[in-house]
C-alpha cells in the first residue's frame, strides 16, 4: 500500500481468510462459522506523519506513542461508561428503604474512580500536546496508558461490585466492560514493561531485562 503524505486519515477494511482454530477468551468464542473470515478494521489516522518520520528513522517510536495514547483514550471512555452505569444503578437501587448510593461505602470508591479517570485523561492530553509540539513523549504516552488501564479497570471492577450479583448479568453490560478491561492490563504493552521503560528512561535506573 502506498502512503500518501497529503492524506490526514486513511480507513482500511481488511478481510483475512482465517484457518486457525477458534479462540475462547473469557467465555467468548472468536470464530465466525462457516466461512471463518476475520474482518479487521484498521484505522490509520497518522499515515502522513508516519511517512514523514520514516525518513528520520523514528517512525517506530512515534507509532508506539500514538498507540499508547489511543488505547488510553479508549480505556478512559470505557471506564467512564462503566462508572456512569454504576452511579445510575446506585441511585436507583433501593435497599432497606434507601438508595445504596446514599452509603459512603458505595460513594467513595466511585468518587475515587472519577478522580483516577480524570487524572489519566490529563496525562493523555499532556502526552498528545508534547507529540503535537514535536517533543519526546514516549514516557508520557506510556504513563497515560498505565494510568488509564488501571483507572479503567478499577472503574469496571467497582461497577460490577456496585451491581452486586446483577453485575454478572449481561443486561447491565458492566460484566462486558470488566471483561474488556482485563485485556488493557496486558496489551498492547503490559504495565510491567511500562514501569521498566519509565524507570530506565526517566529515573536513570539500569535496564532490568
Amino acid at each position: 500500500m502506498e502512503i500518501n503524505p497529503s492524506e490526514d486519515h486513511l480507513f482500511v477494511w481488511v478481510v483475512v481468510r482465517s484457518t486457525a482454530q477458534p479462540i475462547v477468551i473469557l467465555g467468548y468464542v472468536f470464530d465466525s462459522p462457516p466461512a471463518k473470515y476475520l474482518l479487521v478494521l484498521a484505522i490509520v489516522a497518522v499515515m502522513a506523519l508516519a511517512a514523514k518520520n520514516m525518513a528520520r528513522g523514528n517512525v517506530g517510536r512515534q507509532w508506539m506513542a500514538i498507540r499508547d495514547m489511543d488505547v488510553a483514550a479508549e480505556v478512559i471512555g470505557m471506564g467512564r461508561r462503566a462508572l456512569d452505569k454504576a452511579a445510575a444503578y446506585a441511585a436507583e437501587r433501593v435497599v432497606f428503604g434507601r438508595p445504596i448510593g446514599m452509603n459512603q461505602s458505595i460513594q467513595h470508591p466511585l468518587a475515587e474512580c472519577w478522580a483516577e479517570l480524570f487524572a489519566a485523561e490529563l496525562m493523555t492530553l499532556h502526552a498528545a500536546e508534547l507529540y503535537d509540539a514535536g517533543q519526546p513523549c514516549g514516557a508520557q504516552a506510556n504513563a497515560a496508558k498505565l494510568l488509564a488501564a488501571d483507572a479503567g479497570f478499577h472503574a469496571a471492577d467497582r461497577a460490577v461490585r456496585t451491581h452486586g450479583g446483577m453485575g454478572y448479568a449481561a443486561d447491565y453490560h458492566v460484566e462486558r466492560y470488566f471483561r474488556e478491561m482485563v485485556a488493557t492490563q496486558l496489551a498492547p504493552v503490559s504495565r510491567e514493561m511500562i514501569l521498566c521503560f519509565i524507570a530506565e528512561r526517566e529515573l536513570g535506573l539500569p535496564k532490568s531485562y
